[in-house]
């Protein structure tokens, strides 16, 4: 009776948005898939609903109700599928899944739920940075992928590629996406006035991997003997990236990094107020449309990032280093421009990317 309850009252024309990201903790890509909601739910008309994986179960964001329990992440896509069954849904939003059992059944499950749905898109955030992986994650995904684009080819299925890179494949269908933030980020304090104080704060946020280089960017803060004392505050959820992370700083003794792990938003908010410069990934080149930069914008906080964004390049307030980037150009880059940061620059751009790109509109 329950299950049929739940059924009712859903629109005629409802959208079903999962993720096998938690989303209980704060995360960009939570935030992200709220906005996602938001443009959908204006753009269809409709009910949409978010659903995620947690801790061996399918819940309902809003409801906060448990949708389906799932013995193994192995069998999360059988259950998926009979859970979508018993609802109302005509268009569906997946985002791909990372390694793991499930991510090897995801083309299979697609295939098997299209047909349940006028659109199906399928966000892919992983590619085409897979040769930032170890080799056998890298042959693993090459493999994938090449099933994953038969599976799809001349069928109703829409990837939507979060990458500023052109990329053409015969009979499939393609999109690009840019990332976007919340724009209801509080600015963090005003940078223009600069400091009395001799600390120069960086915070990074993110879901630690081996690409955001983090662990070179603390060495280099560790090789600095300039004038200004640094702080690198790292915010993320505890997993072997940060693990391995905290390693390092323990063994060097590096009193500088301060790592939070599975903290608040209170606690996050309480951290930027503090913050002179974000730090977007360090590790990785080519193109990209983070979400770190644009949280760090939308905070209206000046950050450094390697990789190529034409939304930042040329923005004063946006740093690019190169491999062999020293901290004390980043200091001196800072010391130089602060008093001329002001949040409202930064966050300007933020409600520029409140949308998906025209071409995947639903």
């Amino acid at each position: 009776m329950n299950k049929m309850m739940q059924s009712d009252v859903l629109a005629p024309h409802s959208t079903l948005i999962f993720s096998e990201v938690d989303l209980t903790g704060h995360s960009g890509i939570k935030d992200k898939l709220l906005l996602t909601r938001d443009y959908i739910s204006m753009s269809t008309k409709g009910s949409v609903k978010i659903w995620y994986f947690s801790k061996n179960r399918i819940v309902d964001y809003d409801e906060g109700n448990n949708i389906a329990k799932v013995g193994s992440s192995l069998f999360l896509y059988c259950v998926l599928r009979d859970s979508i069954e018993r609802f109302n849904f005509n268009r569906a939003y997946f985002r791909n899944p990372t390694l793991g059992f499930s991510f090897l059944l995801f083309p299979l499950f697609i295939l098997k739920v299209r047909r349940e749905f006028e659109k199906c898109y399928i966000e892919i955030p992983t590619w085409p940075f897979i040769y930032e992986f170890k080799l056998s994650k890298r042959i693993l995904y090459a493999i994938y992928f090449r099933v994953l684009i038969s599976c799809y080819r001349k069928s109703k299925v829409i990837l939507l590629l979060c990458s500023p890179n052109e990329f053409k494949y015969s009979n499939l269908n393609l999109s690009r996406i840019t990332n976007y933030i919340n724009p209801k980020y509080k600015l963090s304090r005003d940078t223009e006035t600069g400091k009395k104080s001799a600390n120069i704060v960086f915070t990074a946020i993110a879901n630690l991997e081996r690409w955001h280089g983090y662990d070179m960017f603390i060495e280099r803060i560790g090789q600095y003997r300039g004038d200004h004392r640094i702080v690198f505050n790292i915010i993320t959820p505890k997993n072997e990236e940060s693990v391995r992370i905290r390693s390092i700083v323990e063994r060097n003794r590096y009193s500088f990094v301060k790592i939070y792990e599975n903290i608040g938003r209170k606690k996050i908010e309480n951290i930027f107020d503090l913050t002179d410069i974000g730090v977007d990934t360090l590790g990785r080149s080519g193109g990209n449309f983070s979400l770190k930069s644009r949280e760090y914008a939308m905070r209206g906080l000046p950050f450094v990032k390697a990789h190529d964004d034409p939304y930042f390049d040329h923005e004063k307030y946006c740093y690019s280093v190169a491999s062999d980037y020293e901290i004390m150009e980043i200091v001196n880059w800072y010391i130089m421009n602060r008093h001329h940061f002001k949040p409202s620059h930064a966050a300007r751009v933020g409600p520029f990317h409140v949308r998906l790109l025209a071409s995947t509109r639903a």
